[in-house]
């Protein structure tokens, strides 16, 4: 069992996610001293990813895959998925 309270390894993040995450960036880049809801922001990047093509999410799915390898790595290198689920 391991002391720590906090998963030893960060899950994976999906393609949307990592566009989300930009999304949220370029707002507060672009409007710093507005205090909006992420759900509003959230809302907005739903409406935009739905209307992209498959070649402007390109860059989101080549992230998430980039990150489906770091995790298979932190996974391998925690003792695989069985040490991962007996964390808890």
């Amino acid at each position: 069992m391991h002391d720590s309270a906090k998963p030893p390894v960060r899950g994976k993040t999906s393609p949307y996610g990592f566009f989300v995450k930009m999304c949220y960036e370029e707002h507060k880049k672009k409007y710093p001293n507005e205090n909006v809801q992420f759900t509003e922001i959230s809302k907005k990047c739903a409406e935009k990813w739905r209307t992209m093509s498959d070649d402007e999410k390109r860059e989101f799915f080549e992230l998430a895959q980039k990150d489906a390898e770091r995790y298979q790595a932190e996974v391998a290198a925690y003792g695989g998925e069985d040490a991962l689920l007996s964390f808890h």
